[in-house]
C-alpha cells in the first residue's frame, strides 16, 4: 500500500507544474524534495532520480536537488553521473554539509571507477567541510587505503624561505689565494647575499608490479628553487639577479623491494639517471645505483644502512669533469617509552675525480630528536649534524690540502590544529656554518622556511 501511494502521488507531481504554489493538491517544491528522499529510502531510486530530474530542470543549480540525483546514481549504478551529478553540487553550494555530502559522493563514485587519484582529491576536498573529528579520521582511513591501491602517487613540494645566503657565497670581506700570502678583496657576487628563496617540487610514482613478497615502482622526482635579492643584496652586488643562482634538478628511476629471508623488511634497490641546472645552464648529469635494508633490533629500535655509487658528469669552465662518488650510510632509530624518536646516523663518502677540486673524502654525523606528544599543538623535530670534508689537493689553495668543517642545526614547526583541505603548515629554521682552510669557503647560512605537509 505504501509504494502504491508513493507511485500514484509521484505521478501527479510530476503531471503538474513543478513551481505552482496554488491552494489545494498543489505541493511545494520541498515537499517534492521530500517525496524523493523518501522514494531513494525505500528502494525505489529510478523514481528518485525522475523526481530530481524535475527539481533540477526547473533550477539547474539546486545543490539538494543535484545531491539527490548524484545519490540516486550510485544506488543505479551511473557512477559517471553520479560523479557529475554531485560535482555540480559542490560548486553550487555555500553551505558546508551540502559541500561535504557533495564531495564524499564524488569521492566515492571516483573510487567505484578506479579512478583513485581524483577520489583521494575529493576526499581532501571533502575533509576540510567534515562536521567532526570522528568523520575526518574516517575520511583519511579512506583516502590511506586509496593510497594503497592505487598505483600512481604524487607528492607535491612548496617553499618560500628567507635566506642570508642565497648564493652559497663567502662570510669574509678578503681571502688569501692560489697560496699567495696576499689578501684579495672579495666582489658583491662572491660575497653571501642575502634574500628570499622560492622552491617547488613533485614526486611521481607508479608502481608497476606488487607481490606478496616484491613490489616495483618507476620514480619521478622534479625541484626547482629561485631567488629574490634583498635591497642591500642588490647594492652589494648590482649587476645579480636572484635567477642567477636557481637551480633545479630532474631524474627517473626504478625501485624495486625484495623480501629476501621470512619475516624480515623489504630490501631496496634503487637505479636512477637525473640532472642538474644551475643558472639556467646544464650543470651535471649523474647515474646512480643504491641498496638499502633496514632491520628490527627488537620492539623500539631499528638500523638502516645503504651503500651507493654515482658517476656523474660536470660541466666546469666549459670543461666535463667525471666523478665517481662511492657511499655508506648507517642509521639507528630508537622509541623512547613515552614514544618520542631518537636517531644517530653517519656516513662516508669519497669522491674520486680527474680534477683535484672534485676529489675528497668526507664523513657526517647527524642526530634528530622527534617528540610524539604535540605541545600547544605544535609537533615539534630537531636535527643537528655535521660533516668534515678533505682534499689532498685543492686549485684555489695553490695545490696544498683542504679542509672543509660545516655543522647545521635544523628545528621544524609542524602546526597541527590549522589544517587546510588536509594540509598543515611548516615552518623550518636552519641555521649553518662552515669553516674552512681557505678563507674563501667561510660560509653561514640562516633561513627559516614555510612549507604544507600532509595531515594523512
Amino acid at each position: 500500500m505504501k509504494k502504491l501511494r508513493s507511485t500514484v502521488l509521484l505521478c501527479l507531481l510530476l503531471a503538474q507544474p513543478l513551481g505552482a504554489q496554488q491552494q489545494g493538491d498543489a505541493l511545494s517544491r520541498a515537499t517534492f524534495f521530500d517525496l524523493g528522499v523518501t522514494l531513494l529510502r525505500d528502494n525505489h531510486a529510478q523514481d528518485a532520480a525522475n523526481v530530481a530530474d524535475t527539481l533540477i530542470s526547473t533550477r539547474p543549480n539546486d545543490a539538494a536537488a543535484l545531491v539527490l540525483r548524484a545519490e540516486a546514481a550510485i544506488v543505479l549504478g551511473d557512477f559517471a553521473g553520479a560523479a557529475r551529478y554531485a560535482a555540480r553540487a559542490y560548486r553550487n553550494t555555500t553551505s558546508r554539509s551540502q559541500k561535504f555530502g557533495a564531495a564524499r559522493l564524488v569521492a566515492l563514485a571516483h573510487a567505484q571507477l578506479k579512478q583513485d587519484t581524483r577520489a583521494q582529491l575529493w576526499l581532501r576536498r571533502a575533509r576540510e567541510f567534515s562536521p567532526d573529528q570522528q568523520t575526518a579520521n574516517g575520511l583519511a582511513k579512506d583516502y590511506q587505503f586509496l593510497r594503497e591501491r592505487n598505483p600512481w602517487a604524487t607528492t607535491l613540494r612548496f617553499g618560500l624561505a628567507p635566506s642570508s645566503n642565497i648564493n652559497n657565497g663567502s662570510a669574509r670581506l678578503t681571502s688569501q689565494l692560489l697560496g699567495l700570502p696576499i689578501e684579495f678583496n672579495l666582489d658583491g657576487e662572491a660575497r653571501a647575499l642575502s634574500g628570499w628563496q622560492v622552491s617547488g617540487g613533485f614526486d611521481v610514482e607508479y608502481r608497476i608490479d606488487a607481490t606478496r613478497t616484491s613490489a616495483s615502482f618507476a620514480t619521478l622526482p622534479a625541484d626547482y628553487r629561485t631567488y629574490f635579492l634583498s635591497k642591500s643584496a642588490e647594492i652589494q652586488a648590482p649587476d645579480a639577479v636572484g635567477s642567477d643562482f636557481a637551480d633545479g634538478g630532474l631524474s627517473f628511476g626504478i625501485t624495486h623491494k625484495q623480501i629476501l629471508s621470512e619475516g624480515g623488511k623489504p630490501t631496496d634497490f634503487v637505479l636512477k639517471a637525473g640532472q642538474v641546472w644551475y643558472g639556467g645552464d646544464l650543470y651535471s648529469r649523474y647515474i646512480e645505483a643504491r641498496i638499502g635494508h633496514t632491520w628490527d633490533l627488537g620492539n623500539k629500535d631499528k638500523l638502516s644502512m645503504s651503500v651507493s655509487r654515482q658517476a656523474r658528469l660536470t660541466s666546469l669552465n666549459n670543461d666535463p669533469v667525471l666523478s665517481q662518488i662511492d657511499g655508506l650510510s648507517v642509521r639507528w632509530f630508537h622509541s623512547l617509552s613515552n614514544r618520542d624518536r631518537f636517531s644517530l646516523g653517519a656516513s662516508l663518502n669519497n669522491s674520486t675525480s680527474d680534477d683535484a677540486d672534485s676529489t675528497y673524502d668526507s664523513m657526517a654525523y647527524s642526530v634528530s630528536y622527534d617528540p610524539f606528544e604535540p605541545i600547544f599543538g605544535m609537533q615539534l623535530g630537531f636535527g643537528l649534524d655535521t660533516e668534515t670534508r678533505n682534499f689532498d689537493s685543492f686549485r684555489l689553495s695553490g695545490g696544498a690540502p683542504h679542509e672543509d668543517k660545516s655543522v647545521g642545526l635544523n628545528m621544524s614547526v609542524n602546526f597541527t590544529n590549522v589544517e587546510y583541505y588536509g594540509f598543515q603548515p611548516v615552518i623550518n629554521f636552519s641555521a649553518r656554518r662552515n669553516d674552512s682552510t681557505l678563507d674563501l669557503f667561510d660560509r653561514e647560512y640562516f633561513s627559516a622556511g614555510f612549507d604544507l605537509r600532509s595531515s594523512f
